[in-house]
């Protein structure tokens, strides 16, 4: 049990080391490894129970990085929207 609880606590450490946008970088990550078709900004707020600003500001490292790729989705009826996906979900060690 003693050690379990040791590995727990040592899995947590770095993630309590990370600034709060990292973590916010690091759950988007984690959204888009889960959701391999994509997610839209909108998606990724009801994921994360954050703002879109929010969402938007933590993802522009990540799209400047090639991390993130953005897929324009152009329906026949309504609004264009943007799809946000991994641009090498392997290659992420998430």
């Amino acid at each position: 049990i003693v050690e379990k609880g040791r590995e727990s606590l040592h899995n947590l450490l770095p993630v309590l080391n990370m600034t709060f946008e990292a973590r916010r970088r690091r759950s988007i990550l984690t959204q888009l490894k889960v959701h391999a078709s994509g997610l839209t900004v909108h998606q990724l707020c009801d994921q994360l129970g954050s703002k879109a600003s929010e969402i938007k500001e933590a993802m522009q490292p990540l799209l400047e990085d090639g991390t993130v790729t953005p897929i324009e989705h152009r329906p026949v009826t309504g609004r264009p929207t943007t799809i946000y996906r991994l641009s090498d979900p392997v290659s992420l060690g998430i």
